[in-house]
């Protein structure tokens, strides 16, 4: 059975709707919980002090130096060049425009969803005096920039990649790879001052999220494909 029949079985089809429903409730559940606790001052926000204070407590030069390195390598700017330049050389050798053109646009509505939010919360940042690098013209706090614009962009090329050859191997390495690489964008801005842990949580809820669509249209779309190649043949 080609893939592109099983993507349109029933039974794998049921099981790409469980995981999407899975990811709508585990994202919204999260973020709505860091919010509700943002504007109540409760919740996860009363871990919000004691893990800046840790982390300032553990600040020295050679950790400072490569936080900065993170930070600076993967800012939404950045992030953003990457993907789109990325997405082009995708289509460009792979001869394919759907996974790409997919990737580009969840980035670029993390970011939309992001600013969104920032404005619409105003949360200020941590105090400037603790902010370990520039700090003017700096936006609202809530939610993380950085962030987000990582875990949206990992999310959704480990969903592609993992797809390819699903196996548990495979989604099992791109999972520990991207929650590594998520970990240390999150503590990378809280370590520097930048953000509270609220931020960072917040913004991997929107990510995971942001996935569940993805996986929804992508599955969508395969489906109405195999349909019409179905009908021709």
């Amino acid at each position: 059975m080609s893939l592109r029949t099983r993507l349109a079985s029933s039974p794998l089809l049921s099981k790409r709707l469980v995981v999407i429903y899975l990811l709508l409730i585990l994202g919204v559940t999260l973020f709505l919980f860091v919010y509700d606790g943002v504007k109540e001052s409760a919740d996860l926000s009363s871990f919000d002090v004691p893990v800046k204070t840790w982390a300032q407590s553990h600040q020295y030069g050679p950790l400072t130096a490569a936080m900065r390195v993170v930070t600076d390598l993967l800012s939404p700017a950045a992030i953003g060049a990457l993907t789109f330049i990325g997405a082009g050389l995708w289509a460009w050798r792979k001869k394919e425009y759907w996974r790409p053109a997919v990737t580009v646009g969840a980035v670029s509505f993390a970011f939309i969803i992001a600013s969104i939010i920032k404005t619409y919360t105003a949360r200020a940042r941590p105090t400037v005096t603790d902010l370990l690098g520039a700090h003017a013209g700096i936006s609202y706090s809530f939610p993380s920039g950085h962030t987000i614009g990582v875990a949206t962009l990992l999310f959704v090329i480990s969903y592609f990649v993992v797809m390819q050859r699903p196996t548990l191997r495979r989604a099992s390495l791109w999972f520990a790879l991207s929650a590594a690489s998520i970990i240390l964008v999150a503590f990378s801005r809280i370590y520097l001052g930048y953000h509270w842990i609220t931020d960072v949580t917040a913004s991997v809820g929107l990510a995971i999220i942001i996935l569940a669509l993805v996986v929804a249209v992508d599955t969508y779309v395969r489906r109405r494909r195999t349909r019409l190649l179905q009908k021709r043949l």
